[in-house]
């Protein structure tokens, strides 16, 4: 009975620091910043950890994003780990001049092509995922994406582009990418 209790115990303590180190690591996600050039629709996607690519931009203690015209982005930076709370993610449309407009509507559901989302032209963040691709044998990167526009233009497809185009990873030097794999599968030490 009482090794019992101990491997109860053992078990209880074990899930308790698994929680916990669980929401801790929740809450140290940085919050993130999207500045998007005024008037852009479509999808805009984000690859991590290319050595070539942006460096992590910060504006207080938040990761910002300068999404390029091409909706395509190529980060440095490792992807911001964790769950993450609406309010600390921030769109805005950004004008030549600097002045920023914050897009607050969002949509997460799936899009039904009925008459009323025909006709919604407001202006969101639509979906927001994250993905994995394998450009090597030994070599998956990360990626991110969201859609910016109305449920309308989504239907519509405005500004839609798959990942593997010329306007995605096709577009790249060959070279940067396999970079990024030699980073990261280095053998250290």
């Amino acid at each position: 009975m009482n090794t019992n209790l101990r491997c109860l115990s053992a078990v209880v303590a074990t899930s308790l620091w698994i929680v916990t180190s669980g929401c801790t690591y929740a809450s140290d996600r940085e919050p993130e910043t999207y500045l998007i050039p005024d008037d852009f629709v479509g999808q805009f996607y984000l690859v991590f950890s290319i050595p070539g690519g942006q460096e992590q931009e910060y504006e207080g203690d938040s990761r910002v994003y300068r999404i390029p015209e091409s909706g395509f982005l190529l980060m440095q930076s490792d992807p911001n780990g964790g769950w993450i709370e609406g309010d600390r993610i921030r769109f805005f449309y950004v004008t030549e001049d600097g002045e920023r407009t914050e897009i607050d509507g969002r949509w997460s559901g799936t899009i039904r092509d009925t008459p009323e989302n025909r006709a919604d032209d407001e202006l969101r963040i639509l979906g927001g995922g994250r993905g994995e691709f394998q450009i090597l044998d030994t070599c998956h990167l990360r990626y991110q994406t969201y859609y910016v526009g109305s449920i309308s233009q989504a239907l519509d497809e405005q500004g839609i582009f798959d990942l593997f185009s010329e306007q995605g990873i096709y577009g790249v030097d060959e070279a940067l990418l396999k970079g990024a794999c030699a980073v990261r599968t280095k053998n250290p030490g």
